[in-house]
């Protein structure tokens, strides 16, 4: 018995040094991906969406995969980013699957689990980090493709997706992918804007959201269509942004015939429609015409589902006030004269102008004369007069091409507007023709009913100014779109700011008002309250909280109204007291001025270098109950160093 056991012990011993020296020799062999703790592929034998792969075999060890129900990420092991871990991997398969429940489950599009060439079986859609040395992919930053068996797949580079919040640039990868597999033909113009659509209908949703932080509804935005407006679309310039059409037709707010959710079907399914123009010709009874005249109308108020997510990206482009000549067609409008629209204005096809109508009484009613300038038998145009009112309602006149038309008024308007779209008989198709080739349609007005201005109206221009919807009118009231609330300074204008004479207001809130959290997110509306220039340098905006470590803290300006380039960032340290042992000092280094009543926007992130939370619930500044600007004076402002707002801790 003594020699069995010994011989059982020696054959133990045997096999644990041969195990040892097995699993040595694989992890010698196995060359490391840094950072990265995550098993080489999970178990999917029970998944009815299978793995496949037209790359890589499913056998080969020199790549890393990861599954969740409905997708597959693959990456290389040279990845130097330090980025991927098991939590990247993780919470991007998740955010996967939410914008899956969006794009296929919500909006019913067709699977991207199965095949467009008919093969048989469901599988999951592949996803390929670039960057991380996969030399059988394209190696490129961001693509869409559709592989040999009819499946489409995604290349992105990790260090463009985020996990929390979750990443849009997968968001519309993914929405590139659908597309693929609804079977249709929309040329590359209209497919970005369609991918931008898709996307926005996640942002807007409650998937929109990581573990139990929901992000949703928010909103994306068409800068390049407001600042273009009278640019026909899909083009270079706007291509990615000309989804607020395609927003139209699903919504279809005005009740048309023939638009909705089921057009859009159509538009992506169809391999005869490489645009919605001729889905709209080709599949419904009303005049394209027409569309694209009551799509415009609506674009000056935002009057759409989500009116508020646009508007609050429109009131950031206005505190620009460069832009006021490029987002209205600002037109001198005496009463009777006929005014000829300026020929670097005049609209393309679907394009508009934005003319404000400055001159208006109470309870009047305005009556506009509208004539084509070039060959009536080809040539159409479409307009509308728009009043915004004090509720955020929008009210219109009906939509016509010629003659007089008249809306009356009933005293709750801050702003009305004349809007005019170019509606050709014929649209041409602008994929195949220079962009300064592409026909304009100029025309005249003339303002026949309305009355002079009067005080009474000098409130409305103020109320303009409050909603932040109107234009320039060259009232003093109407600051936030002065072209001149931020000039450069000289000798000859300079105010030397006083702490008795100058005063700041400041409103604020936190982008993300979640207590625990990576990143600190203020955002500012500066605002000059006082009646005398403030030279900009003097200015200085303190924010304070609580450091929760001591890792080096890092401030980055996502967005300035001004000139993100002249803000300066210091952080300093403070006796701990109340809910405070750190702040966030913002100051411009610069020579310009903020004029009376004149404000600035900016909004950026504190974050520590290697992100981990902040505990925010005991942070002095930090706005837990607001999702847009309020007065807070829990900031401080401060003016040559001396107080002038809010309460220091």
């Amino acid at each position: 018995m003594p020699k069995l056991k010994f011989l059982v012990i020696c054959i133990a011993i045997i096999l644990n040094v041969l195990l040892c020296n097995k699993l040595s020799t694989m992890i010698i062999n196995k060359k490391s991906t840094p950072n990265t703790e995550i098993e080489e592929i999970n178990d999917t034998s029970n998944d009815p969406y299978k793995n496949r792969d037209s790359f890589y075999s499913l056998n080969d060890k020199s790549i890393n995969r990861r599954s969740s129900e409905h997708f597959q990420i693959i990456w290389g092991n040279d990845d130097n980013s330090n980025i991927i871990n098991s939590d990247f991997i993780e919470g991007n398969l998740a955010n996967l699957e939410n914008m899956r429940k969006v794009y296929i489950d919500t909006l019913e599009m067709k699977d991207t689990g199965k095949s467009i060439k008919n093969k048989s079986g469901k599988y999951k859609t592949n996803i390929y980090l670039s960057d991380t040395g996969l030399k059988k992919i394209k190696n490129k930053n961001q693509y869409t493709g559709c592989d040999d068996d009819g499946f489409a797949y995604i290349i992105v580079s990790p260090s463009l997706i985020r996990v929390d919040p979750p990443s849009w640039v997968l968001a519309q990868k993914y929405a590139h992918a659908v597309i693929l597999h609804q079977g249709g033909a929309l040329d590359n113009n209209w497919s970005d804007a369609m991918a931008n659509w898709l996307r926005n209908q996640y942002l807007g949703s409650d998937k929109y959201c990581h573990n139990d932080t929901i992000y949703g509804p928010a909103s994306s935005f068409f800068k390049s269509i407001v600042l273009n407006s009278n640019l026909a679309f899909p083009q270079e310039k706007n291509a990615y942004d000309s989804w607020p059409f395609i927003t139209y037709i699903s919504e279809n707010p005005d009740n048309l015939e023939g638009l909705g959710i089921e057009l859009i079907h159509t538009i992506l399914e169809n391999d005869d429609i490489t645009n919605p123009f001729d889905a709209i010709t080709k599949n419904t009874k009303i005049s394209l015409q027409d569309v694209i005249g009551n799509y415009s109308k609506r674009m000056i108020t935002m009057d759409f589902a989500r009116q508020n997510n646009y508007l609050t990206y429109l009131k950031e482009l206005k505190s620009d006030s460069a832009n006021n000549d490029i987002i209205f067609t600002n037109l001198d409008l005496p009463k009777n004269s006929w005014v000829s629209i300026p020929d670097d204005k005049a609209p393309q096809q679907g394009g508009y102008n934005i003319i404000p109508i400055n001159n208006y009484n109470e309870n009047s009613s305005i009556t506009v004369d509208f004539k084509g300038i070039k060959n009536k038998d080809t040539d159409d145009w479409r307009a509308t007069i728009v009043a915004f009112n004090k509720d955020k309602s929008t009210t219109y006149s009906s939509t016509w091409n010629d003659g007089e038309n008249t809306l009356k008024l009933s005293g709750n308007e801050v702003a009305v507007y004349l809007i005019v779209a170019a509606t050709p008989k014929t649209f041409q198709d602008i994929s195949k023709i220079d962009a300064d080739k592409i026909t304009s349609y100029p025309y005249k007005i003339k303002l026949i009913s309305t009355e002079d201005t009067t005080a009474e109206n000098a409130d409305n221009s103020k109320d303009s100014n409050d909603t932040n919807i109107s234009s320039n009118n060259n009232s003093s009231n109407n600051s936030d779109n002065s072209d001149d609330t931020i000039n450069n300074s000289d000798s000859n204008n300079t105010n030397k700011p006083s702490a008795t004479k100058d005063k700041i207001k400041v409103e604020m809130y936190n982008k993300i008002n979640q207590p625990v959290y990576n990143n600190i997110t203020p955002c500012f509306r500066i605002t000059n309250a006082g009646k005398t220039s403030i030279n900009l340098k003097n200015i200085k905006i303190r924010y304070y909280y609580t450091k929760d470590g001591n890792e080096k803290q890092v401030f980055e300006c996502d967005w300035c109204s001004f000139d993100s380039n002249s803000i300066t960032a210091n952080f300093g340290s403070i006796n701990k007291g109340n809910n405070a042992d750190y702040y966030l000092d913002l100051s411009f280094n610069s020579n310009e001025v903020l004029k009376p009543n004149g404000n600035i926007y900016l909004y950026g992130r504190i974050h520590k270098n290697n992100w981990t939370n902040f505990n925010q619930s005991n942070d002095y500044s930090f706005n837990s109950s607001s999702n847009d600007y309020v007065e807070w004076k829990k900031v401080t402002a401060y003016i040559d160093g001396t107080l002038v707002w809010g309460n220091e801790p």
